[in-house]
């Protein structure tokens, strides 16, 4: 997410390699458009895996999220999640944890 970018330096590497005022519009564009695209999780599933289905994502499997009663569901939980959101600490709410784990854990 933007705040993501901004914090760990996405930000400032695109306005160095771009300039100020090209940086910035790509930057806009990444943190407003692209980012929300992005998948949070890929399902694999078929033939080659022997008919077992499961997750790839880029952090680690959301756990104690507030309001949690069962596990995460692939298909309930995450396909519900706003992804124009925060994730830099924002734990506060179940969609908030959720997406946070996933992303960065």
């Amino acid at each position: 997410d933007v705040q993501c970018g901004i914090h760990f330096g996405f930000r400032t590497e695109m306005q160095s390699k771009f300039g100020c005022r090209a940086g910035g519009l790509l930057w806009n564009l990444t943190g407003n458009v692209v980012f929300p695209l992005l998948p949070l999780v890929c399902v694999v599933d078929g033939v080659l895996t022997g008919g077992r289905r499961f997750c790839v994502l880029h952090g680690g499997v959301p756990v104690d999220c507030p309001g949690q009663v069962a596990p995460i569901n692939i298909d309930e939980d995450i396909s519900r999640i706003d992804r124009v959101r925060q994730t830099l600490q924002a734990t506060h709410d179940f969609h908030s944890h959720v997406m946070f784990n996933m992303l960065w854990s």
